[in-house]
């Protein structure tokens, strides 16, 4: 096996072959490269920050913040909230430049100057281009291209005009030729200039440099300083070096791909290495001899920009997204994106190939002429489901929805006809042995002359397979999908079901008929997994054990299943990851990206990779890849507003050397956050002198209070991040003032006048007579009190028929679109997640047909009973939503938790319906309501949903993609 240095040599050999072989077009096999896909991206576009997707320029700060150039001005990433700085005139942000004291040197157009942010958090730009009159007007300038720092000046460049602003004085220089980038190296500024080439400007004067005149017409983006001087990337014709005075040439084995790409952009890295970006999306790492490390498809619009940000992420700005790369990273993925249809199942390492086990058939990867991996489907297979791969004795094992297939790179042999088979397993007893779990039983391969048979499908009855882990060479422990476990036992040529032992309470199995039990082999033991808890295989019986500390890290207990190799282990359920190394404790795998919420299967790969099937992707771990980026950050201020009677709002300081003084009876809002791009990063806080302690974990990055009792008071915020990473805390000291009359001596005047008034309206004739006509009052009050009583119960009556299903008695249409519209408005306003259940009794058409009109109106009856048992009228919405078809609505609810209630209902349903063999098939769609999302796509999500759960198979749960 390779190790890494040794790996990476191979694939720049091989990568520098195919890339001087770049006239050949078709894809040839893979063998001998490393095919696991591209970083974790994150992508952000319009719906994220709310104006055009045009970007420029981005770059980061010490702080972890972003800054983005766009044509609507700068938008800055902060606390993992986007904003937007418009600019004088509304202009747009071409170049941005970090200079010191927290400024942020910007050329735009017709504007050059900088922002500075001040106390409050508030950004103001100082407009630089005011000092100079002697163009024809003082905005007139067109696109300002580049800005460049040298020493305390700033360098302003337009297509024909140098501008320098220095500390008290300022003056620009026409450029003898048309010009867009600049460069400082040394104390010396030099400028590519149209049709001349590299210039040095000195005392203002242009000077072509030696070797300058090579970059005449090559179009110079990138500037790279490095050890031995900078590169110059241009877009069509390669890099040059500028070093000791003067230019000359580099080539380069990837000179043909720079040309084609159309290189644009480009960055120094900390190590000395360099990443690039060009306009077909692309993003290269390059070694300091521009050898080829990495490559990935970063965007499908051309990259103009590149950033790292202080965790090592890699920030590319393009022409319709923006978009950041976990890079470098441990994690890498593949999605639909590479060529991977339907939902990935599995996937495996052979001959050279990876191979993807999808619900639309068998994938295998192949690289282009311009090595690029990608997947097409093995046309052998076909289209239908293929669940598992197992690479062994040479062989590629398929399980298939028509049976197993053996492929021994050439041809696929169907070894089993066993129908639906979903888990092919090696025997750790037999080498000559094979099982196969299927729907038909269990399946028996054994070795002959081509490689393997089916020795024998052995029914099971009473038992849905699940899982398997062998006790000796003829017994076998199985899971059950509904129910106890049970230990088989077999002849020894694998013909025969000797023994189906259930293995109930009388083996300590705690387990309920329709739950799930698994089995896995941990080390020489086996697991059990129920929602009881886990428990292990010793003397005939299973006995309850913590496993190690992970029993009490497991969530899902019953649903565990375990993966050992090269002194690892992998422990999974459907919602958690661990990961065990050696002896060691068993610790909690975070993956940041929105693709892992979900896990499908593990695998530990021959070549030391860990492939990893999550519900949006296949991702795969290589640990010899360590993270880069800052060890701890803070939880800082972002926003600290005071809101006034009239709608007045005004911020307070973010980092006070004293407390903060706040007037009475105002709404205090304090917005914060981390300077970071990790998803999934929670917060908790407590308001000192108000509350007793620390609020729940939360993703949430706002408090609110209002009304404070006059006080000193201590705001603590403390973060966690999904990686472990440590979080400082944030403590914000502010000081309530009381209002004129919570003072001492308007107490004792309050007090005084209380007791004069009480004095004069106990002597008042009045007294008696106000008495009379507040008894009048009051009884009068009654009985309009009562006859709106009797209205509104009337009209309660008639609203409540006319949004009324007269069929099933529940909700109708009509009264679910109101619903639905009141809903979507009302967790808009507060941002939070609403989930839409949609549910449609399977093969109702055949059951009506078969059994009249009549019968069939009982069922949808039927179904809306069983679900007014899982839905909370008060809060959540059911409905009626056409013929057998009905839909709920969740509040404040998120993914997770929508897919629990979805399992609920249809649970309920396959029970209230078994009968008649009734079951229901549900789609699930969540979001949160937000600007430039239209309600009624939620509802087209869960419709597809319902429709991918319907062509699956019916009765179960499909998900819908994210929106």
């Amino acid at each position: 096996m390779f190790d890494r240095f040794d790996f990476r040599v191979v694939r720049l050999f091989l990568g520098a072959a195919l890339l001087l072989c770049l006239e050949m077009a078709r894809a040839v096999p893979t063998e001998g490269l490393e095919l696991v896909g591209a970083p974790l991206i994150q992508r952000f576009t319009a719906e994220d920050y709310q104006v055009a997707p045009r970007h420029f320029s981005v770059l980061t700060d010490a702080q972890g913040r972003v800054f983005v150039g766009t044509l609507e001005g700068v938008l800055v990433f902060s606390h993992g909230r986007f904003e937007t700085i418009t600019l004088p005139s509304d202009s747009s942000a071409r170049k941005l430049l970090l200079g010191d004291r927290g400024r942020v040197y910007v050329a735009g157009y017709d504007h050059f100057g900088y922002l500075r942010q001040d106390d409050l958090g508030k950004w103001s730009f100082v407009d630089l281009d005011e000092r100079f009159t002697e163009s024809p007007g003082p905005h007139a300038l067109g696109d300002v291209w580049d800005v460049v720092l040298l020493g305390t000046d700033a360098y302003f460049l337009t297509a024909e005009r140098l501008y320098r602003v220095g500390k008290d004085e300022s003056e620009s220089w026409p450029t003898p030729g048309r010009s867009h980038s600049m460069f400082s190296f040394d104390d010396e500024l030099l400028v590519r200039v149209q049709d001349h080439g590299l210039m040095r400007f000195s005392q203002g004067a242009f000077t072509l440099v030696p070797g300058g005149e090579q970059l005449a017409s090559a179009r110079a983006n990138v500037m790279l300083p490095g050890a031995e001087g900078v590169l110059i990337g241009t877009r069509n014709n390669g890099f040059f070096r500028w070093q000791q005075g003067r230019v000359t040439a580099v080539p380069s084995q990837l000179d043909e791909w720079f040309r084609q790409a159309e290189l644009y952009c480009g960055l120094t890295l900390p190590d000395g290495t360099y990443a690039v970006g060009a306009l077909n999306g692309e993003v290269l790492h390059l070694d300091d001899q521009l050898q080829l490390l990495d490559r990935f498809v970063a965007s499908s619009y051309p990259i103009v920009s590149i950033a790292v940000d202080r965790e090592g992420g890699l920030w590319a700005a393009t022409d319709g997204d923006l978009v950041r790369a976990a890079w470098p990273s441990p994690w890498t993925q593949l999605t639909d994106a590479d060529g991977l249809l339907g939902s990935i199942e599995d996937s495996a390492f052979f001959a050279g190939r990876r191979y993807v086990a999808t619900s639309m058939g068998l994938f295998a990867s192949q690289v282009d002429s311009g090595h690029r991996v990608s997947f097409a489907r093995m046309d052998e297979l076909g289209s239908d489901e293929v669940w598992d791969l197992l690479v062994h004795d040479g062989l590629l094992f398929a399980a298939h929805r028509l049976g197993i297939y053996q492929y021994d790179g050439k041809e696929f042999l169907k070894i089993s006809s066993a129908a639906y088979p979903f888990d092919v397993v090696p025997s750790v007893f037999r080498d000559d042995r094979l099982y196969g779990l299927s729907d038909a039983g269990l399946v028996v391969l054994v070795t002959k002359e081509d490689g393997y048979a089916e020795q024998a499908i052995l029914p099971v009855p009473c038992v849905v397979l699940y899982s398997l882990a062998e006790t000796s060479a003829d017994e076998i422990l199985v899971g059950n999908f509904r129910g106890f476990p049970a230990r088989l036992g077999l002849d020894p040529e694998g013909r025969q079901l000797l023994r189906n032992e259930t293995l109930d309470t009388r083996f300590g199995v705690q387990v309920e008929d329709g739950q799930l039990a698994s089995i896995s082999r941990l080390g020489n033991n086996i697991v059990l997994g129920t929602t009881a808890g886990t428990s292990v295989w010793r003397d005939l019986r299973f006995q309850p054990d913590d496993l190690n500390g992970l029993g009490a890290l497991i969530e899902r207990k019953d649903e565990l299943a375990i993966r050992e190799g090269d002194n690892r282990r992998f422990a999974f359920t459907s919602r958690q990851l661990f990961k065990q190394e050696g002896d060691g404790p068993w610790e909690r795998v975070q993956i940041s990206s929105p693709l892992a919420r979900g896990v499908i299967d593990v695998s530990i790969e021959p070549t030391g990779l860990v492939s990893v099937v999550t519900w949006g992707a296949l991702l795969t771990l290589d640990q010899s890849h360590n993270t880069t980026g800052s060890a701890s950050a803070p939880v800082t201020a972002h926003r600290i507003s005071v809101l006034g009677n009239q709608k007045q709002a005004w911020q307070l300081p973010l980092a006070p050397s004293t407390p903060t003084t706040v007037d009475p009876h105002r709404l205090l809002r304090f917005e914060y956050g981390v300077n970071s791009a990790e998803r999934g990063i929670e917060y908790r806080s407590w308001l000192t002198g108000f509350e007793p302690g620390f609020s729940g974990w939360s993703e949430s990055k706002l408090r609110e209070f209002s009304a404070l009792p006059p006080r000193r008071y201590e705001l603590r915020v403390e973060g966690r991040s999904p990686s472990g990473r440590q979080i400082e805390r944030l403590t914000y000291a502010f000081e309530v003032l009381p209002r004129w009359y919570q003072t001492q001596w308007a107490a004792w005047l309050a007090s005084g006048l209380v007791l004069l008034v009480a004095w004069l309206l106990a002597w008042s004739w009045n007294r008696w007579r106000s008495r009379q006509l507040r008894a009048r009052n009051i009884e009068l009050e009654r009985s309009i009190e009562a006859h709106t009583r009797e209205l509104e119960v009337a009209n309660q009556r008639l609203a409540k028929l006319a949004v009324q299903d007269g069929l099933t008695g529940v909700t109708n249409r009509r009264g679910f679109e109101q619903a639905y519209a009141r809903m979507w408005n009302r967790l808009a306003e507060t941002r939070q997640a609403m989930a839409v259940l949609m549910v449609d009794v399977d093969f109702f058409k055949q059951y009506n047909d078969a059994h009249g009109h009549l019968a069939g109106d009982e069922v949808p009856r039927r179904i809306a009973r069983a679900l007014e048992a899982e839905v909370h009228e008060s809060s959540e919405v059911l409905a009626r939503f056409g013929g057998e078809e009905f839909a709920v609505l969740l509040p404040n609810t998120q993914v997770d938790e929508a897919m629990k209630r979805a399992q609920q209902i249809r649970e309920r349903c396959e029970a209230a319906g078994r009968e008649h063999d009734i079951t229901v098939s549900v789609g699930v769609s969540v979001c949160v309501p937000r600007g430039g999302l239209k309600p009624v796509q939620l509802l087209d999500e869960a419709d597809a949903a319902l429709y991918r759960a319907k062509k699956a198979g019916r009765n179960r749960i499909e998900r819908a993609r994210t929106i």
